[in-house]
């Protein structure tokens, strides 16, 4: 089998002869690319550059107190899925707008700088810088702004020193020790407020002071009753005493008026038994005197009037002196027996009436006159005569009276009777006084021992939870120290600004990739057809024909 050698010059002829395929292809890719270029939105970029610490002490040789990281990882943190969601709901809290959350990841590209020193990461700081790309300008500074804003307060406390990662946590529990401690000094002043302990200390102090007053006064007046129930029991005995002299003598009294009654009864039935004997008056006969008869006759009808009297005799009529003694004499004994006998009376309801004091009783009993003047005067109208009065040889009434020391030891007993149930009064009302007073008195003790207690419980609370308070406050000073003297752990060093001229696309440098990708898809279909137009005539002649430089030419 023969060999063909292509020559170089064949290739040249091959192109020339399908130049208008290049030609159209290289033309319709470079008016797509223009197209394409003319119809795409214009984009923009901008980026913003964060400054990453470690974080060291105080001295420049100190050793790292918090957490260091790959550069890696920081490429991880800056486009974790829920920082750009956060991003998303800044920006667009009601609807997905603009870019959106999902688009986000696309918008930006981070880089890391990283260093080749051999002590990193422990003493440089690294440099992360995040590109934003997109077609509105104003949104993108925004957007670099968000993250930058996000990615630090997310992140922040990653790179800081353990005393100023535990700032938070402190400050929360110092706010709580703060509020409860507040509430407990809240509660405890408005229980101070609903039971004040000073108004509760003066109110038993004036209990003690009103119970001690009553106690003192009670004993007081119990002295006072024992000295007047004495005073009593010397009053009855001395009036018992009296009562039974007093008995003694209306008693031998009643005998000897009973004896005396006896004899002048017995005398009034000899007078009246007498008095029935006589006749009240007697009869005395007289003749008449000379002169008065002389008289009488020398009157014109003397002489018939004085045949008609059979008799000169005349009879004269006069009391009989014996009947009026005896008369005397019995209404004198009537008056000393009714006088006897209202003494007997007086005497008898006097012995009852000492009998009755002496048996205990403390009625009074009044002592009157042995004859009231009206009784008396009644009984002489009666059965003596008025006429008869002057008969008596007196007429003196003789009236009794009280034993002076029996009424003033009776006014004195009735006296300290009624101050004994007086001050019988009195001490019961100090016995319930101080009855109730020792109550209220042992309820506000035991109310006072609780408000106490109570207190002293709020006290230990509040210590404690002062205690707590002081330690967190000591801690969250120390933090907020750490915090001040501890470099920012990032830091933005460049800020996003709004992009002015947009970055793509670009049109020259499509046009340029359009017209080389056009020449080499236009030299490969050249080839293509040349190819199937010789393969052709080759299976139509059997073998092989080589192209001829005027079959080129041709």
């Amino acid at each position: 089998m023969e060999e063909y050698e292509v020559d170089l010059r064949d290739y040249f002829h091959v192109l020339w002869k399908q130049k208008w395929i290049v030609i159209v292809t290289f033309v319709v890719a470079v008016v797509t690319a223009l197209g394409i270029s003319y119809s795409l939105p214009k984009v923009y970029e901008t980026r913003t550059s964060l400054l990453i610490q470690p974080p060291l002490a105080k001295e420049v040789g100190g050793e790292v107190t918090g957490t260091v990281f790959a550069p890696e990882t920081y490429k991880q943190l800056a486009t974790a899925p829920d920082l750009f969601a956060e991003i998303a709901n800044d920006l667009y809290p009601d609807a997905d707008e603009g870019l959106g959350a999902p688009k986000l990841p696309g918008s930006v590209s981070v880089e890391v700088e990283e260093t080749t020193a051999e002590g990193f990461p422990g003493r440089f700081p690294l440099c992360l810088r995040a590109t934003w790309t997109g077609n509105d300008p104003e949104i993108l500074p925004v957007l670099a702004e968000t993250w930058a804003r996000r990615f630090i307060e997310k992140n922040a406390q990653l790179f800081s020193s353990q005393t100023a990662q535990s700032y938070d946590y402190v400050k929360q529990n110092f706010d709580q020790a703060q509020a409860e401690l507040l509430a407990q000094e809240d509660a405890r002043d408005r229980y101070k407020t609903e039971n004040s302990l000073e108004i509760l200390q003066a109110e038993v102090s004036v209990l003690q002071g009103d119970y001690q007053s009553y106690f003192d006064q009670l004993r007081e007046k119990r002295k006072q009753l024992a000295s007047q129930e004495a005073t009593l029991v010397g009053l009855q005995e001395a009036i018992v005493h009296v009562v039974q002299g007093d008995y003694q003598v209306y008693l031998d009294q009643l005998r000897e008026r009973r004896k005396t009654l006896a004899s002048q009864e017995a005398t009034l039935a000899a007078l009246e038994k007498a008095l029935s004997a006589e006749s009240e008056y007697l009869t005395l006969e007289r003749s008449v005197s000379n002169d008065s008869l002389w008289n009488f006759l020398a009157q014109e009808d003397a002489g018939q009037r004085v045949s008609a009297i059979p008799s000169l005799v005349l009879e004269d009529q006069e009391f009989n002196p014996l009947y009026t003694k005896l008369r005397s004499q019995l209404s004198s004994t009537q008056v000393s027996a009714q006088s006897l006998r209202e003494e007997i009376a007086y005497l008898d309801s006097a012995l009852k009436a000492t009998r009755a004091a002496f048996g205990g009783t403390t009625e009074d009993q009044a002592l009157e006159g042995t004859i009231s003047d009206e009784d008396l005067w009644n009984f002489l109208t009666q059965g003596v005569g008025g006429e008869k009065l002057a008969a008596f040889p007196s007429l003196t009434l003789v009236e009794q009276q009280l034993d002076t020391t029996y009424v003033d030891m009776r006014s004195r007993l009735i006296s300290t009777g009624a101050s004994a149930r007086t001050v019988r009064e009195e001490i019961f009302y100090l016995e319930s006084a101080l009855e109730t007073t020792q109550t209220i008195l042992k309820e506000k003790r035991v109310f006072l021992i609780e408000v106490q207690t109570e207190l002293e419980r709020y006290a230990r609370e509040i210590s404690i939870s002062k205690g707590f308070y002081s330690s967190l406050a000591s801690r969250l000073q120390e933090a907020k120290i750490a915090l001040a003297e501890t470099a920012a752990a990032i830091r933005i060093i460049e800020s996003p600004v709004m992009p002015t001229s947009p970055i793509g696309p670009n049109k020259k440098m499509n046009v340029a990739v359009a017209g080389v990708l056009g020449l080499f898809v236009g030299v490969l279909l050249a080839f293509f057809v040349h190819w199937l137009f010789y393969a052709e005539k080759k299976e139509q002649m059997g073998k092989p024909l080589p192209p001829t430089h005027g079959e080129l030419s041709n």
